[in-house]
Protein backbone atom coordinates (compact mmCIF):
# COMPACT_ATOMS: atom_id res chain seq x y z
CA UNK A 1 0.00 0.00 0.00
CA UNK A 2 2.71 2.44 1.04
CA UNK A 3 4.80 1.87 -2.11
CA UNK A 4 1.83 2.20 -4.45
CA UNK A 5 0.55 5.41 -2.87
CA UNK A 6 3.98 7.02 -2.69
CA UNK A 7 4.64 6.10 -6.33
CA UNK A 8 1.22 7.53 -7.29
CA UNK A 9 2.04 10.77 -5.49
CA UNK A 10 5.46 10.98 -7.22
CA UNK A 11 3.83 10.38 -10.61
CA UNK A 12 1.15 12.98 -9.84
CA UNK A 13 -1.65 10.49 -10.43
CA UNK A 14 -4.99 12.29 -10.50
CA UNK A 15 -6.71 9.98 -8.02
CA UNK A 16 -6.19 6.65 -6.29
CA UNK A 17 -9.17 4.46 -5.42
CA UNK A 18 -8.37 2.27 -2.44
CA UNK A 19 -10.42 -0.87 -1.95
CA UNK A 20 -10.83 -1.29 1.77
CA UNK A 21 -13.22 -3.63 3.57
CA UNK A 22 -16.29 -3.41 5.75
CA UNK A 23 -13.97 -4.96 8.36
CA UNK A 24 -12.31 -1.52 8.62
CA UNK A 25 -15.68 0.01 9.51
CA UNK A 26 -16.67 -2.55 12.14
CA UNK A 27 -19.29 -5.13 12.90
CA UNK A 28 -21.32 -3.71 15.76
CA UNK A 29 -23.98 -1.67 14.01
CA UNK A 30 -27.66 -1.96 14.81
CA UNK A 31 -30.98 -1.03 13.25
CA UNK A 32 -31.09 1.95 15.59
CA UNK A 33 -27.55 3.02 14.70
CA UNK A 34 -26.21 1.42 11.55
CA UNK A 35 -22.53 1.76 10.78
CA UNK A 36 -21.58 4.44 8.26
CA UNK A 37 -18.51 5.63 6.42
CA UNK A 38 -17.69 7.78 9.46
CA UNK A 39 -17.16 4.69 11.62
CA UNK A 40 -13.85 2.90 12.14
CA UNK A 41 -13.24 -0.52 13.61
CA UNK A 42 -11.55 0.52 16.85
CA UNK A 43 -11.11 -3.04 18.12
CA UNK A 44 -10.62 -5.39 15.18
CA UNK A 45 -10.84 -8.99 16.36
CA UNK A 46 -9.36 -10.92 13.42
CA UNK A 47 -6.03 -10.63 11.58
CA UNK A 48 -7.97 -9.70 8.43
CA UNK A 49 -9.81 -6.86 10.18
CA UNK A 50 -6.57 -5.63 11.78
CA UNK A 51 -4.79 -5.62 8.41
CA UNK A 52 -7.61 -3.95 6.47
CA UNK A 53 -8.13 -1.26 9.12
CA UNK A 54 -4.39 -0.54 9.34
CA UNK A 55 -4.02 -0.46 5.54
CA UNK A 56 -6.84 2.01 5.06
CA UNK A 57 -5.61 4.24 7.88
CA UNK A 58 -2.15 4.17 6.28
CA UNK A 59 -3.67 5.18 2.94
CA UNK A 60 -5.36 8.20 4.51
CA UNK A 61 -2.15 9.16 6.32
CA UNK A 62 -0.08 9.03 3.13
CA UNK A 63 -2.80 10.87 1.19
CA UNK A 64 -2.72 13.72 3.70
CA UNK A 65 1.08 13.87 3.85
CA UNK A 66 1.54 13.71 0.05
CA UNK A 67 -1.51 15.75 -0.97
CA UNK A 68 -2.84 12.74 -2.86
CA UNK A 69 -6.50 12.51 -3.87
CA UNK A 70 -7.67 9.20 -2.38
CA UNK A 71 -11.18 7.78 -2.38
CA UNK A 72 -11.90 4.57 -0.46
CA UNK A 73 -14.51 2.07 -1.58
CA UNK A 74 -15.50 -0.20 1.28
CA UNK A 75 -17.17 -3.40 0.11
CA UNK A 76 -19.22 -5.60 2.35
CA UNK A 77 -19.02 -9.34 1.67
CA UNK A 78 -18.15 -9.79 -2.00
CA UNK A 79 -19.93 -12.50 -3.97
CA UNK A 80 -20.52 -13.11 -7.64
CA UNK A 81 -19.51 -15.19 -10.60
CA UNK A 82 -16.01 -16.04 -11.66
CA UNK A 83 -14.10 -16.48 -8.42
CA UNK A 84 -11.20 -18.85 -8.85
CA UNK A 85 -10.63 -20.01 -5.29
CA UNK A 86 -12.77 -19.99 -2.21
CA UNK A 87 -12.60 -17.36 0.47
CA UNK A 88 -14.11 -17.96 3.93
CA UNK A 89 -17.31 -16.38 2.60
CA UNK A 90 -17.64 -18.41 -0.58
CA UNK A 91 -16.77 -21.57 1.34
CA UNK A 92 -20.08 -21.11 3.17
CA UNK A 93 -21.95 -21.35 -0.14
CA UNK A 94 -19.94 -24.41 -1.17
CA UNK A 95 -20.72 -26.13 2.16
CA UNK A 96 -24.45 -25.39 1.78
CA UNK A 97 -24.51 -26.54 -1.86
CA UNK A 98 -22.76 -29.77 -0.89
CA UNK A 99 -25.58 -30.47 1.61
CA UNK A 100 -23.12 -30.69 4.50
CA UNK A 101 -24.37 -27.83 6.69
CA UNK A 102 -26.59 -29.34 9.43
CA UNK A 103 -27.96 -26.00 10.69
CA UNK A 104 -27.82 -22.30 9.91
CA UNK A 105 -25.81 -20.09 12.21
CA UNK A 106 -27.56 -17.21 14.00
CA UNK A 107 -25.79 -14.55 11.97
CA UNK A 108 -26.41 -12.08 9.21
CA UNK A 109 -24.28 -10.13 6.82
CA UNK A 110 -24.56 -7.84 3.84
CA UNK A 111 -23.33 -8.64 0.36
CA UNK A 112 -22.19 -6.82 -2.74
CA UNK A 113 -21.98 -8.39 -6.17
CA UNK A 114 -18.45 -8.18 -7.58
CA UNK A 115 -19.79 -6.48 -10.72
CA UNK A 116 -21.53 -3.79 -8.66
CA UNK A 117 -18.33 -3.29 -6.70
CA UNK A 118 -16.39 -2.81 -9.94
CA UNK A 119 -18.94 -0.19 -11.03
CA UNK A 120 -18.56 1.58 -7.67
CA UNK A 121 -14.78 1.65 -8.02
CA UNK A 122 -15.01 3.12 -11.52
CA UNK A 123 -17.52 5.72 -10.32
CA UNK A 124 -15.25 6.63 -7.41
CA UNK A 125 -12.44 7.29 -9.86
CA UNK A 126 -14.44 9.08 -12.55
CA UNK A 127 -16.74 11.23 -10.39
CA UNK A 128 -14.85 14.45 -9.78
CA UNK A 129 -16.84 15.30 -6.64
CA UNK A 130 -16.19 11.92 -5.00
CA UNK A 131 -14.20 12.18 -1.78
CA UNK A 132 -13.75 10.21 1.42
CA UNK A 133 -15.11 6.75 2.06
CA UNK A 134 -18.00 4.94 0.35
CA UNK A 135 -19.57 1.71 1.57
CA UNK A 136 -20.51 -0.59 -1.33
CA UNK A 137 -23.15 -2.98 -0.09
CA UNK A 138 -26.48 -4.46 -0.90
CA UNK A 139 -29.10 -5.89 1.39
CA UNK A 140 -28.39 -7.61 4.68
CA UNK A 141 -29.52 -11.23 4.99
CA UNK A 142 -29.57 -13.75 7.79
CA UNK A 143 -27.87 -17.03 7.03
CA UNK A 144 -31.30 -18.66 7.29
CA UNK A 145 -32.54 -16.38 4.49
CA UNK A 146 -29.48 -17.21 2.40
CA UNK A 147 -30.01 -20.95 2.65
CA UNK A 148 -33.65 -20.31 1.70
CA UNK A 149 -32.48 -18.51 -1.46
CA UNK A 150 -30.18 -21.43 -2.22
CA UNK A 151 -33.06 -23.90 -1.74
CA UNK A 152 -35.17 -21.91 -4.23
CA UNK A 153 -32.36 -21.72 -6.78
CA UNK A 154 -31.28 -25.35 -6.37
CA UNK A 155 -34.31 -27.38 -5.26
CA UNK A 156 -32.38 -30.66 -5.09
CA UNK A 157 -29.92 -29.35 -2.51
CA UNK A 158 -30.47 -30.34 1.10
CA UNK A 159 -30.33 -27.12 3.12
CA UNK A 160 -30.59 -26.66 6.87
CA UNK A 161 -34.04 -25.85 8.19
CA UNK A 162 -32.97 -25.11 11.77
CA UNK A 163 -31.07 -22.11 13.13
CA UNK A 164 -28.58 -22.95 15.85
CA UNK A 165 -29.65 -21.17 19.06
CA UNK A 166 -27.16 -18.40 19.92
CA UNK A 167 -26.54 -19.89 23.38
CA UNK A 168 -25.06 -23.00 21.74
CA UNK A 169 -22.55 -21.05 19.66
CA UNK A 170 -19.81 -20.57 22.34
CA UNK A 171 -19.59 -24.30 23.20
CA UNK A 172 -19.56 -25.15 19.50
CA UNK A 173 -16.72 -22.70 18.85
CA UNK A 174 -14.79 -24.14 21.82
CA UNK A 175 -15.32 -27.69 20.57
CA UNK A 176 -14.15 -26.71 17.08
CA UNK A 177 -11.05 -25.06 18.57
CA UNK A 178 -10.23 -28.17 20.63
CA UNK A 179 -10.78 -30.46 17.66
CA UNK A 180 -8.48 -28.39 15.44
CA UNK A 181 -5.84 -27.48 18.02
Amino acid sequence: MRNVLEAAASARVRRVVVTSSIAAVGVHGSEERPLTEADWNESPATPYAVAKTAAERLAWSIAEREGLDVVAVIPSTIIGPGFHRHTPVTTFFDVVLSGWLPFALPAETSYVDARDLADAQIAAYETESAHGRYIASGACYSLRELVGFIAQAAPGVRVPRVVLPIRLLPPLIAADWLANK
